[in-house]
């Protein structure tokens, strides 16, 4: 995926108000020096920020709790203010005062809207009561912010209680728990994946590998940058080197010696998990954002050429989805073909457009019934046109008919190049309907027909805007609804134009 950049700073401070029992760093205040020292060099990267014409995103992601300090604020309410700066952040146990620490930050001219906090529940040091109004507090004060804990067993219970009682637009995540002796058991994994759709994102050995992961860069106190948070390896100090050379240097295939990526910050900015697209502009916050409604292509998006229905990894997918969103289709494919190759997930499905425009459907979910369902038939003239191109080409004619009404006509060819001559013929098709040409194939739909268009007569009907809806799409059907969507995906084998015009790449 094409993830926006993203610098994680790690400062000298490495004491906690918290005392948790596996934590090297608990319970420690540090002295007035250290303190002063760490605040000298955040400074110092904050400055460096400024005249470095960065653009993206910066995340606090100390060993300590850098948030009871109020320097901390101030330093992200600065960066906060930097154009080029789209979000900040910090991993915090979220002990602090909220309100007074937002006074502080609102003060410095921080920007509510750009702040994303990391928020770790521990249950040795906090009650679900106390950490369930901290929470009520950041959503009251407009913040975005995700929370999670560690996935050990024996604390199950206690996170399906803080599931059942935290606000369900707040992401939960789960990290497994190193040090275990053992594997999770099936139930355990069961258990914890209901808690966390993306729990086996964590329990998944994602190899390392250098190229994935070129848009971030960890920067330690002393201004020495590193691919990730994992691996040690240097490729410059950010105070004697350009963002975009470090950048570019982390993109190397030396850059990274680690096996594994072996937790959320080093897998999380990896350009190859498609899972975490809605986590989309800037993963490493752990904060996702759904739209209303997605609208999927079937052919070469979500089932590959070679299958006959959906895979049962990429059900998995869409039943995860499906929890958060309205699941539509946006499909070449007549509604019936359609609905079988979606098989598995078919009673998630609430419709969509289908033949390329010249069918659109809105239906219940989980239902037979149809809320709303109408064809545009293709002109008159049309018809008797192609039977006469028949005459002199060689193609096979598919219809797509709704009881008398004709809204599909696709025109297969046994050629790999079709004749310039015959393509200047069909192209007098296009005053009376929608001509599209793709490698043999000729699809031709009703005047105005198109899957942009049967998005936008749906999203008419739902009373909702372009804005809250993403399209994923893969071919040159797609082109218009991918270019015209605000959040656009092209799915992993996408042709080049696809590409060139989606938010999000997926490889």
């Amino acid at each position: 995926m094409n993830a926006k950049k993203h610098i994680f700073y790690r400062g000298s401070l490495s004491f906690c108000n918290y005392s948790c029992s596996y934590c090297p760093f608990s319970k420690g205040k540090g002295s007035e020096r250290q303190l002063q020292q760490d605040r000298e060099e955040l400074t110092r990267f904050v400055d460096q920020l400024k005249v470095s014409e960065f653009r993206g995103a910066v995340q606090i992601v100390p060993y300590g709790e850098a948030l009871i300090h109020d320097y901390y604020w101030e330093a992200l309410a600065c960066m906060s203010r930097i154009p080029g700066v789209e979000a900040v952040g910090a991993q915090t146990n979220l002990s602090f005062p909220v309100e007074r620490m937002l006074s502080i930050y609102r003060e410095a001219g921080g920007k509510v809207e750009k702040l994303r906090l990391w928020g770790t529940f521990h249950p040795e040091m906090v009650s679900i009561e106390q950490f369930l109004m901290t929470c009520a507090a950041l959503g009251q004060e407009g913040v975005s912010f995700c929370v999670g804990s560690v996935g050990v067993p024996g604390n199950i219970s206690l996170l399906q209680e803080l599931r059942s009682k935290l606000d369900s637009s707040v992401y939960l995540w789960i990290n497994k728990m190193d040090g275990l002796g053992r594997n999770y058991t099936e139930k355990e994994v069961e258990e914890l994946c209901e808690i966390d759709e993306y729990f086996e994102l964590e329990l998944q050995h994602h190899k390392a590998d250098a190229k994935k992961c070129n848009t971030a860069i960890f920067v330690d106190s002393r201004g020495e940058c590193h691919p990730c948070n994992m691996c040690r390896n240097s490729v410059g100090n950010i105070y004697d080197t350009s963002l975009k050379r470090l950048f570019r240097e982390c993109g190397k295939r030396k850059a990274c010696k680690k096996k594994e990526c072996e937790c959320y910050l080093a897998y999380g900015n990896r350009r190859d998990l498609e899972e975490l697209v809605f986590f989309q502009p800037y993963p490493a916050f752990r904060i996702p954002v759904y739209k209303k409604a997605i609208f999927f292509d079937v052919d070469g998006t979500l089932v590959a050429e070679e299958e006959k229905e959906l895979s049962e990894k990429k059900a998995a997918w869409i039943r995860k989805l499906a929890m958060h969103s309205d699941i539509y289709l946006a499909t070449s494919l007549p509604y019936e073909d359609a609905m079988r190759k979606m098989k598995p997930v078919a009673s998630l499905v609430s419709g969509g457009v289908f033949a390329g425009g010249g069918r659109v459907r809105i239906q219940m979910k989980e239902s037979e019934m149809v809320f709303w369902d109408r064809v545009a038939s293709i002109h008159e003239e049309v018809m008797p046109f192609v039977e006469r191109l028949r005459s002199t080409y060689v193609f096979r004619i598919h219809t797509y008919k709704r009881g008398q009404k004709l809204y599909k006509i696709v025109l297969n060819f046994w050629v790999d190049e079709l004749p310039k001559q015959m393509l200047k013929d069909i192209g007098k098709l296009r005053k009376v309907c929608h001509v599209m040409i793709e490698d043999n194939k000729v699809e031709l739909t009703a005047k105005g027909a198109s899957k942009l268009a049967g998005i936008q007569r749906i999203c008419e009907k739902l009373t909702m805007s372009l804005d809250d809806i993403a399209v994923f799409g893969n071919s040159e059907a797609d082109l218009e609804m991918i270019r015209e969507v605000p959040f656009s995906v092209a799915a992993a084998g996408s042709c080049k134009a696809v590409k060139e015009v989606a938010k999000i790449v997926l490889e």
